[in-house]
Order: C-alpha cells, then sequence, then structure tokens
C-alpha cells in the first residue's frame, strides 16, 4: 500500500487517518497518537489533528500498518470516500463511462446490493480509492460474469468467471509484440505513406491479420494465442443454436456448459512443457468433426509431491485400441500406487516413450472422450477444446449440486456391467473403452444422460435428514430437541457472523430418518426441488420464537 499511498490526494489521507483515531487501530508502532509523540519529541504543542499534518507525515504513519485485516478496512475507507466525491461532484463534466458509474452508484438499491463486509482474509479489495484523483478518469471496461452453485452450507459458490476487455482484442489488451514490435508498429511500418489508416483489426483485411499474427514466433506467444482461439470456438458453439448440432456437439456442449467445467478445465497452459491444441485457428468447420478418441491415465506420486504421467491407453470410435504404452515420467517416483494403477517400477523400466511423443498423437482435431478427462489432460498436459467428459455430461434427477456419478456407476446404469469389480486395480485401456461406450450409447442409441441414483446411495440419503435457515442464535442442543430418536448432528457454519446456518442428520437408516421426520411438530410442504419439508416454529431456552426448515433428501417413494 505504500507506493499507492504517495499519489492519494491529501485529503483522503486525513480521512483515513481520522479513521484509524475513530476506530483506535494501531500500526506496528502504535496509534496516531503514538506516532506524533515518538515524531514530535521536542516539540510543544504539535498539533493532533491530521488536516494540520503534511502529506508526507500522514503518508509515513499509514504505511506503518501492515495487517491485511487493517489494509483491507484503509482500501475500503478509501474506495467509499471515491464513490462519495464521485457523488458530490458535478455531473455535467462526467466522461460517459463516469455517468453510468454514477447511474448505479446513486440508484437506491446501491447501498444495500454493495453493502460487503470484505475484511475477511479471503477478500480482495481494491486500491483505486488510495490512488490519484484521476483514477475515476479512466475508460477502460471490463465486462464479468460469474456462474454459481448451492453449496450445503446454503451460501453460493462460484463455479465458473467469465471476463472480456473493451475491445475483445487479445494482443492489443495484453500488449503482446511479435518480431518486429506490437499491432502499432506493424501498421506504422506497412502504412507508412498513409495518413488516418484504421487501427481497429476489423477494418483491415485477412491477410493483413494474417501477415501480422505470423510475426509471432516465441512458443509462449504462440501458446497464448491458440488458448485464446480455442476459448473462442467454445464460446462459438454456446452462442450457436442447439437445434443445429450434431449427437457429438450436443455432448461437448453438455460438457463446456456443465458449472464445473470453467474449473475442472481452466488450466493454464503456457509453460513450455504443454502442448497447445490448434484446432481453435483452423476453420470454423472444425467443430462438425464427429471423430472420437477416448482416453484414459494412470499417475503414479512424483518426489515434487505432483502427479507423473506413467500409462496412456487411447481407443478410436471402433472401439479398436489405437495405443496402450508405459510413458517414462520426468520425475522420480516415490509411490506407484500399484494396488490401484497396477503398475510397478518394473513396467516403467521398460517405458520408451516420454510425454512430448504421447502429446501430438492427441491433439489432431477428433473430439477427446473421456471420464473426468480434466485429470487426464492436466497430467498429458494437453489443452484441447473439443471434449466430452462423461463425468459431466450424465447427471442425477434432482440434483442440489452437481453430484458425479462414478465411471463404475454409469456403466451399470447405461451399459448393464462393471467396468471394475472391487479390489481389482485400473486398467486405463479398459476405462477408456468405457467412457467411449458411454458416449456412444447417447449419440447412437439416444441414452438418457439423467440417470437413476444407484439403491445404495439411494439409502445413504434416505437415512438422513437437512435442517437450513437455522437463525445464528439458535444453539446445536436447542435444536436436538426438535427430532426424535437416535442421529448424529452434522452442522455447516454459516458464512457470516450473524447469519443462518444448515446441518445434516444423520440417522441409522431410512426407516429411522422417516419415522423422525413423521414426529416432527410442523407445517408439511415442499421446497423448489419438490421434496418434503416441514416449517416449525418452537421456543428457545430464552423465550423467544425461532422457525426452521426441516427437509427429506430424497423425494417419498424413491426406490
Amino acid at each position: 500500500m505504500e507506493l499507492k499511498l504517495a499519489t492519494a490526494e491529501k485529503q483522503v489521507l486525513e480521512e483515513l487517518v481520522k479513521l484509524v483515531q475513530s476506530r483506535g487501530l494501531c500500526g506496528e508502532n502504535g496509534g496516531w497518537k503514538e506516532f506524533l509523540d515518538a515524531k514530535d519529541k521536542k516539540k510543544i504543542g504539535s498539533p493532533n489533528d491530521p488536516s494540520k499534518r503534511s502529506h508526507d507525515e500522514l503518508v509515513a504513519f499509514l504505511t506503518t500498518f501492515k495487517k491485511k485485516q487493517d489494509l483491507q478496512v484503509l482500501k475500503c475507507h478509501a474506495n467509499f470516500l471515491l464513490i462519495e466525491k464521485l457523488e458530490q461532484e458535478c455531473p455535467g463534466n462526467d466522461t460517459p463511462e463516469q455517468s453510468l458509474v454514477r447511474l448505479t452508484v446513486e440508484h437506491p438499491a446501491y447501498s444495500v446490493d454493495y453493502s460487503f463486509e470484505p475484511h475477511s482474509e479471503d477478500w480482495f479489495v481494491s486500491d483505486v480509492g488510495v490512488k490519484t484523483s484521476k483514477v475515476m478518469e479512466s475508460t477502460d471496461l471490463v465486462a464479468v460474469d460469474c456462474e454459481m452453485v448451492l453449496c450445503d452450507d446454503g451460501s453460493e459458490g462460484l463455479v465458473r468467471v467469465g471476463v472480456v476487455d473493451r475491445d475483445l482484442k487479445l494482443v492489443q489488451s495484453r500488449g503482446l509484440c511479435g518480431e518486429n514490435g506490437g499491432w502499432k508498429e506493424f501498421l506504422d511500418a506497412k502504412d507508412k505513406k498513409k495518413i488516418g489508416s484504421p487501427n481497429d483489426p476489423s477494418k483491415r483485411s485477412h491477410d493483413e491479420l494474417v501477415a501480422f499474427l505470423t510475426t509471432f514466433k516465441k512458443k509462449q506467444d504462440l501458446q497464448v494465442l491458440k488458448c485464446h482461439a480455442n476459448f473462442l470456438l467454445i464460446e462459438k458453439l454456446e452462442q450457436e443454436c442447439p437445434g443445429n448440432d450434431t449427437p457429438e456437439q450436443s455432448l461437448v456442449r453438455l460438457t463446456v456448459e456443465h458449472p464445473a467445467y470453467s474449473v475442472d478445465y481452466s488450466f493454464e497452459p503456457h509453460s513450455e512443457d504443454w502442448f497447445v491444441s490448434d484446432v481453435g485457428v483452423k476453420t470454423s468447420k472444425v467443430m462438425e468433426s464427429t471423430d472420437l478418441v477416448a482416453v484414459d491415465c494412470e499417475m503414479v506420486l512424483c518426489d515434487d509431491g505432483s502427479e507423473g504421467l506413467v500409462r496412456v491407453g487411447v481407443v478410436d470410435r471402433d472401439l479398436k485400441v489405437i495405443l496402450d504404452e508405459f510413458v517414462k515420467p520426468d520425475k522420480p517416483v516415490v509411490d506407484y500406487r500399484t494396488d490401484i494403477t497396477g503398475i510397478t517400477a518394473e513396467d516403467i523400466e521398460k517405458a520408451t516413450l516420454s510425454l512430448v511423443d504421447i502429446q501430438p498423437f492427441l491433439s489432431n482435431g477428433a473430439i477427446l472422450v473421456g471420464h473426468s478427462l480434466n485429470k487426464d489432460l492436466e497430467v498429458l498436459k494437453i489443452d484441447h477444446p473439443k471434449l466430452i467428459d462423461t463425468a459431466l455430461v450424465f447427471k442425477y434427477p434432482n440434483a442440489r449440486k452437481p453430484r458425479r456419478a462414478s465411471l463404475n456407476n454409469l456403466c451399470k446404469s447405461i451399459l448393464g456391467y462393471e467396468v471394475r469389480k472391487a479390489g481389482v486395480s485400473h486398467d486405463c485401456v479398459n476405462d477408456a473403452t468405457a467412457a467411449m461406450k458411454l458416449a456412444l450409447a447417447v449419440i447412437e442409441k439416444r441414452a438418457n444422460t439423467t440417470i437413476p441414483p444407484s439403491k445404495e446411495m439411494l439409502e445413504v440419503e434416505k437415512a438422513k435428514l437437512f435442517i437450513h435457515k437455522i437463525p445464528h442464535n439458535v444453539t446445536s442442543e436447542e435444536l436436538e430437541q426438535v427430532l426424535s430418536g437416535e442421529f448424529t448432528l452434522d452442522v455447516k457454519p454459516a458464512k457470516t457472523s450473524r447469519g443462518c446456518y444448515c446441518a445434516f442428520v444423520v440417522f441409522r437408516s431410512s426407516k429411522e430418518a422417516d419415522q423422525a421426520f413423521e414426529n416432527v411438530d410442523g407445517d408439511q410442504g415442499q421446497d423448489s426441488f419438490g421434496l418434503p419439508q416441514k416449517l416449525v416454529i418452537f421456543k428457545l431456552t430464552s423465550g423467544s420464537k425461532v422457525s426452521i426448515y426441516v427437509r427429506k433428501m430424497v423425494e417419498d417413494g424413491s426406490t
């Protein structure tokens, strides 16, 4: 924060020191009074008023604050002052961008919608408020949107985030340079005698764009460009009408539109040993390809805690094995996980292939198929946009949060057989074959992607009840009085100190859970998913009345 404070307006610094005084905050050398006492040892009657102190003195004091929580408080207040200053200024001087900011912050709902309390460790507080006052004059725009899911404590969890800049031009926005410089230098050299030539890439010809982009030779720059092209390919698929999809494309769509996709496949493939597929820079018809290749890998634990590839199995659409090879890991192995992988040190000694031999083989433009394919691609160090992940394609009905079916459960439900028996080690060829069969079951036989949960899963869920919207002042002991029978209470704490929390109630059997729900004294209804629940109103030991909801985990009659 020290460097930023040097450019802050004196009035902002004065207000921050007043905040410190009012809250009794202390830096490394104490509070404002202690700072002045140490500084003005021989001065009598030195002013305590921050407005009577110099800019440098205020900066010197505020830079003694090092704790993250204190810095967050200071930056929050500086940001508040920045918006307050905008509201006080004449709207007639606003830029078009500022006018939209003004419309936002002056809306009656703004103070409610944006009344965050970002003082916990996991919040990030912007420091724009402590920068120069000209920060509001910036016209840079960045758009952001997120996808959220419901977590078991009743809060929302981030699973996908999309960000675009104002111009959507990657090279320009990142300031990337080819062998002859950036876009501007390229145009200056090309248009020496032309005045007013357009800088906008959309105003230039296809050949000119190609000529500029081919000046990029560094592998890292090429990886960035190919990654972005692959991102645009998927973005284009998401924007197109699903009604025109081939059966193969529809499974790619189910994969990339799953809430977990952006998290599972958020690789950073810019290091030298990653292989980035170039399908995104090929013809737009590349998504129409129906070629399928299924892949599965076996991994071992390396001495640095990472996973190393030791075997890869690949099958084509006809279920023909086109690759089954051991791979020599590039790091020392500390655990071969033989009980899981079936692989020993002797197997690896025979390996002749390395990671770089495998990567190009799997990046020829075909759609890659697999179960939890992100784990395989991460160990293969391959970034490829055309994917069918059977862990994301198939889902259970009425799932409150995306619960993934195991490959074994999918095979039992869709294909009628177990891919592996209990206690038997994995076989990557068998797993790749199973993933391909699952994809083909949907493509060729129109199998339903919503599958019924197994009897074992249902029994576990039926043996639970869920209590939610529990006020913060209700203790676990008081909560237990609502229910009958023997059970274990699994409390999920609230996200905020005064927020509602929730709890799972685990019984020994579904019969006991049903009886406990029956005994609950409350008005029965259904939640938004159609699950049975009761509204319970009861009195606390303090004498106050509170309400909670007790809900079953599955529908009545589920078998």
